[in-house]
């Protein structure tokens, strides 16, 4: 494997890296085997892959739950990881507290305690340069600065843009990410690599295969390319592929059967510059296992302690964990034992208990334990409008709707459950099934009237009944 450095960082990272987008689902590249996709992160960075990119914005949170999983299997010193900050769908939010807000629900998701690089999410969509550098960047400063993560970077499709920002930036951009502009259709960046040099700033170029146009299996339907763009690439993966397998059936051998022995995977260690602080609780200072911490609020103090009963029973007798609630921290730590059998277990009962804490009925955040498809998003109102006083006071009132009725039909039409907390509002579901619940909960922010939002539920309502 080659490996280049990134810029100043010292970060040697493999010429050949892992792009996370391929793991957000349905919403961008369509579903997965998720054995044979964990399978292959594993096997990548056995064979020297030592980076991998993700971002919320993949799946809407989906792909950096999966990379959570997965690489608890791999060490941690195996691999350099980055994910963004400042999209979220089609919503940006390059706020100080947005960014941050959204950096630390990563770390949650990729069950990690840093990343080495956090990158400002697609900067062309701001409505002005002024809140990447007075704002969004400086927020990520601030991170590096906490040990939460080691270096910056901005990503974006325009290079114009992204030199703009370099050039103008009073923080230091150590990495810029880029898509698309070195490939067969496509080699602009090359135009632009002297001048990122000369400012000492890494080039991450992503998407060799411009988002499947230069693939067999061509692009999605979202692709922003015209169709005679798809048209030209698609008949020059057809030539490639007729003649490739002209040429592999003149060449093509008969296969030997060769038994292996297996062996014991070695991973090749990063280089690490900086030694990331990461306090263990002081009981469990010598203990190697795993630990996972939940932040319990005082709102919740009362909750817990009615409901602790229920929530260690599936916790201890069913995935063989221990927990216990300290007082001192505030924190409801639960952590492997010899006799767990799964890995995965801990951050099922993780999960687990943050639903409770967020407000869900512990019966509601069981599913979590019971099905690996459910998951647990998070909002805030002004993610999807800037309200204040009045405003937000009737935003809140029209989601829940007189005796809490909007928010049951919601529920109970879209099968998931939602906890308005505040100005927060949570939902646990599966993946299609809280896309639906958002729109509905985005349309009444917005302004739309319960009546308007009842009626294109019972049309959902009506297209699910008849998909059953």
């Amino acid at each position: 494997m080659i490996y280049n450095e990134l810029g100043t960082t010292g970060m040697q990272l493999s010429k050949l890296s892992l792009g996370g987008a391929a793991y957000g689902g349905p919403m961008v590249y369509g579903d997965y085997d998720a054995s044979i996709a964990e399978a292959t992160v594993v096997e990548a960075i056995h064979l020297g892959i030592n980076y991998i990119d993700v971002a919320p914005h993949y799946g809407l949170g989906i792909a950096e739950k999966f990379l959570g999983k997965v690489l608890k299997q791999v060490p941690r010193d195996s691999y350099y990881i980055s994910t963004k900050v400042g999209r979220l769908g089609s919503k940006f939010n390059f706020t100080a507290d947005g960014i941050t807000r959204s950096y630390e629900q990563s770390l949650e998701r990729l069950d990690l305690t840093y990343v080495d690089i956090v990158i400002v999410h697609d900067v062309e969509f701001a409505a002005s340069l002024d809140i990447i550098l007075n704002e969004a960047l400086p927020a990520v400063e601030k991170l590096v600065k906490s040990h939460k993560a080691r270096f910056i970077g901005i990503s974006g499709y325009p290079l114009s843009t992204l030199l703009e920002v370099v050039t103008k930036s009073k923080v230091k951009i150590d990495c810029v990410l880029t898509y698309a502009r070195d490939t067969l259709i496509d080699n602009t960046l090359h135009d632009y690599i002297p001048k990122f040099k000369e400012k000492g700033v890494g080039i991450i170029n992503a998407s060799c295969l411009a988002m499947r146009l230069l693939s067999n299996q061509g692009p999605e339907t979202w692709h922003p390319a015209s169709e005679e763009v798809k048209e030209l690439c698609k008949s020059a993966a057809d030539f490639c592929m007729l003649n490739i397998s002209e040429k592999l059936d003149k060449k093509m051998e008969p296969l030997k059967t060769v038994s292996i022995a297996p062996q014991k995977k070695k991973f090749k260690k990063v280089k690490i510059l900086k030694k990331v602080k990461y306090h263990k609780p002081k009981s469990y200072a010598n203990d190697k296992r795993e630990v996972r911490k939940i932040c319990v609020p005082a709102h919740r103090y009362t909750p817990l302690r009615e409901n602790w009963l229920k929530i260690v029973s599936p916790i201890v007798d069913h995935l063989s964990l221990q927990i216990r609630f300290n007082l001192k921290t505030r924190n409801v730590e639960i952590r492997a034992q010899n006799e767990t059998e799964e890995n995965s277990n801990l951050q099922k009962a993780a999960d687990f208990v943050r639903a409770f804490i967020l407000g869900f009925d512990v019966e509601d955040a069981l599913a979590l334990l019971r099905l690996e498809s459910l998951f647990v998003e998070s909002f805030e109102i002004k993610d999807v409008k800037t309200l204040k006083g009045e405003h937000l006071s009737r935003a809140i009132g029209r989601l829940a709707g007189k005796g809490g009725r909007t928010k049951f039909t919601i529920e109970n039409v879209t099968r998931t459950r939602i906890v308005l907390a505040d100005s927060k509002i949570h939902i646990l579901g599966a993946f299609q099934n809280i896309q639906l619940a958002m729109r509905a909960v985005c349309n009444l922010i917005l302004g739309s009237p319960p009546s308007k939002v009842y009626g294109q539920l019972h049309n959902i309502s009506h297209k699910l009944s008849n998909s059953l």
